[in-house]
This record gives structure tokens, sequence and C-alpha cells, in this order.
């Protein structure tokens, strides 16, 4: 009886000990379940898990903090070799551990000794961004910088955070590159950077003389710089995108698994949703023929912008197209904006002028001192070497009437991979060519946009840019 009094005990004392191990264990686990939710967080603060009930009745967080400081911090700046006579150039690493903490600037100076706080200066970022990734500055983008530095400007030209990292991303690489653009505020952040350097490391400049400049995607950083930077004594913005939620409208149905909360953003991060909060005048340039963006959208932006009762200049150019006119004849004329700013010798806010109809676009002029590249053997139009790779679809049959490169063009300027600009048709081989700059990309949603507008699509070959 004794021995089975103990067998008993003994076998309680083992169910015991086995109870406490599995209620340790189960602790464990529950710890790292919690952790590993807390950490597996989407990279732009959206939780992974259901949102609770209060927090479904809440409103959504702001997602783009415009007011986002920039945590560079200047390296020793580097001497490089200026293909323009007259004109410095010198390269500016940046490091930090947030937004604006990596990269380079690129600054100009006229040459020669200059006295303190004798220069404007032109804060400008580069273009070439589908407006939900970053840019690196590239060579190709000096054609903006040194007209400015030869005309006596200073020039700081600063890159956005979240440039693509590859030619073909993975989806995991494009959402990380989002969301650094979305932490640096669509570029805010390091357009701030740009002024702060500006101002602490450049003591030729004039603090009240600084602009904030860009071109296309650019020129939409300069705008929402326009809204949300103290201390900028105007904004020049070449063909800006002001609508983003138009812009992004086809698209944010095919990105939107992969961009979290980009609708969200495609309406936060609009200049046309914010043009109330203007802090200094606004002269923007945009040509007539532009097919990438439209001048009916600068228009808009503009009317809008002065029922609001902001200062602000539209100049419409006859002919260029989205890029050509910028270099041919708009920096001139922003740089003599600037010089009537400064001298205050006209007034702010100017009636847009009638232009005549478009006319055929006219060969490319290099600004004055700049050294165009050499012609690439590409198809026409590639707009300023950014293109990666070409698709070429087949073409069975055109569409019955209009103009099928038009068309073409029209249908296809929303793609977030393609550049309309590049846009053409080859009628020897019956292909319709598109520049890519993004070679992460499906062919499907083209060729459906091409077909509901007539065309009968065959084939399609993928030629990348070496």
């Amino acid at each position: 009886m004794a021995d089975s009094t103990e067998d008993l005990l003994d076998k309680r004392a083992v169910l015991l000990a086995v109870g406490v191990v599995g209620l340790v264990f189960a602790g464990v686990i529950l710890v790292t379940v919690g952790l590993f939710r807390e950490d597996s967080s989407d990279p732009l603060g959206v939780s992974s898990h259901s949102p609770s009930q209060d927090q479904q009745k809440a409103a959504p967080l702001q997602l783009i903090k415009f007011d986002v400081q920039p945590s560079a911090r200047f390296g020793t700046a580097r001497t490089m070799p200026s293909i323009v006579p007259g004109v410095t150039w010198k390269e500016v690493p940046l490091t930090g551990d947030g937004p604006a903490g990596g990269g380079k600037l690129w600054v100009y100076l006229p040459a020669d000794q200059h006295e303190t706080r004798s220069l404007g200066c032109i804060l400008i970022g580069p273009a070439g961004s589908q407006l939900v990734h970053g840019m690196q500055l590239s060579e190709g983008d000096q054609a903006e910088h040194y007209p400015y530095a030869q005309h006596g400007f200073a020039v700081v030209a600063f890159e956005i955070d979240g440039p693509l990292p590859s030619e073909n991303p993975w989806d995991a690489e494009y959402r990380k590159a989002y969301a650094k653009f979305i932490a640096s505020a669509a570029g805010v952040a390091n357009a701030r950077a740009a002024l702060k350097y500006a101002k602490t490391e450049m003591p030729e400049v004039d603090p009240d003389r600084i602009y904030v400049a860009g071109h296309s995607s650019a020129g939409t950083t300069a705008l929402l710089c326009a809204e949300h930077v103290d201390g900028l004594a105007g904004c020049i913005a070449y063909a800006p995108c002001s609508d983003l939620e138009g812009f992004l409208a086809d698209v944010v149905g095919d990105i939107d698994e992969v961009l979290p909360n980009v609708r969200q953003y495609a309406s936060e991060g609009s200049p046309l949703k914010q043009l109330e909060q203007l802090k200094c005048p606004v002269w923007l340039f945009h040509a007539i023929d532009d097919r990438t963006v439209r001048l009916e959208e600068s228009r808009r932006f503009v009317a809008r912008a002065k029922a609001a009762g902001h200062e602000i200049t539209l100049e419409p150019a006859k002919r260029g197209g989205h890029y050509d006119a910028m270099i041919d004849e708009g920096i001139d004329k922003a740089i003599g904006w600037m010089q009537r700013e400064d001298s205050q010798e006209t007034p702010l806010v100017e009636a847009e002028r009638d232009v005549p109809a478009p006319v055929a676009q006219a060969s490319r002029r290099p600004a004055p001192g700049f050294q165009s590249p050499p012609v690439s053997s590409q198809p026409a139009g590639s707009s300023r070497g950014r293109i990666r790779a070409y698709v070429y679809l087949k073409i069975i049959s055109y569409p019955s009437s209009g103009n099928a490169e038009n068309m073409a063009r029209s249908a296809l300027r929303s793609l977030i991979w393609a550049e309309p600009d590049s846009i053409r048709i080859d009628r020897s081989a019956n292909e319709l060519v598109i520049g890519v700059r993004i070679v992460s990309l499906n062919t499907n949603a083209a060729k459906q946009r091409l077909e509901d507008v007539g065309f009968v699509i065959g084939g399609t070959r993928f030629q990348p840019v070496h």
C-alpha cells in the first residue's frame, strides 16, 4: 500500500513538473510572438495585424510629415572637374541616421572671390522619379545646374532619399525605397539639408535670396518645398506634376499591394491639395506641347493658387516638349524672374500670356558652355539618358482614325514605368517603341490601354540600355 502511494505521488510530481514546463514554454511562445508582431510592422508604421474597433474608428495617421528635419552632417567638400569654364564644382558627402542622412550635395559657384552675402542661391533636386521613389544625382542633371552658376548664382543640388537600388528591383527593394522617400517627405527633408548647407557653410550666399527649383518630378518637390519650407525667396517649377492623385490614378491599383498606403500618399503628397499653404512666390514654366505633364494641369494649379491670394506666375512656352523647353528658354526666363524678384522691378503676380498654337519642335540647343552628351544610337526622345531599356510592342493593326503616335502617348501617359516623350512608332517594323525608366514592369496594362484606343498588339520584346 505504501509503495502504491509513493508511486501515485511520483506520478503526480511528474505531471506537475510537465505542467510547469508547459506553462513556461507557452509563455516563451507568447512573448516571442508578441515581439515578432511588434517588429514585423510595416516600415511606414502600419501594423500588420488587424486594428481594434477603436483604431478603426480613429482617423488615419498622417503618412507624410512635412515638418521632418534632416539628420545630415556635412563631410569635407571635394573639388570636381568642372566642364564649364568660370564655374567651380564640389561634391559634399552627407552622413546621418535619419532623413537626408546619406548621399551627397553638388555645389557650384561662379569662379573668383565673392563678398559675404553677395550671391543668390538655387536649391535643385534631380528629376526622373515616378514620384514614388527618390533619385540620385547624375551628370545628366548638370545641364540644369551650370546655367545658374554662369549667371552669377550659387547652386546646391541635392539627392532625394529612396533611389531604386537597381534597374530591376525586387518588390521588397521597391518598398524600401518608397519607405525612405516617404520618410524624407518626398524630398522636402533633402531640400532642407541643402538649405542648411547654403546658410551655414556658404558665407557668399545671401540667406534672403535662396530659391528652390526643379523640373518634372523635381518640380513637384519644389512646389512641396514652397508650401512647407520656411526661408525661401521663391520657387521655380518646370513642367511639374502638381496633381499627384491624377498622375497616379491609373496605376495606384497596380502598385498598392507593393507600396503600402500609396493612395493616402497620393492625396497627402499632392501640391494641389496644399497650395493654400504656399509660403513664397512661385514661377511655373510649361510648354504647350508637353505630352508628359499637360499644360492644363499647371493652369489649374495657378488658378486655384491665385484664387487663394498667392503670388504665382505661369509662363507658357511655345515649343520644346517636357524637357527641351526648359533648356532652350525656361532657365533663362527663370533667371530673369529671380533678378526681377530681387530688385522688385515688377509686380509678383502676372497674368498668363496668350500663346499661339504649337509648332514643330525646334532642334535642341545646349545651355551656353555646357557640353552636350554624345548622340545616342537609341530611338529618339530618350529624355536625358535616364531611359534604362526599351520595350517594343508588335502592332498588328492601327486605330481606324486619328494620329496613332499621339494616341499611344496619351494612352500610356500614366504608366509608372514608361517615358511618354520617348514613345514612337517604327512603321518599317510595325512596332511601338517605349522608353523605360523603371525596369520592373508588366506590359499587360500597356497592351490593354493601347487596345482600348484601337490598336491590336502582338508580341513584346525587351532591350536593356547598356
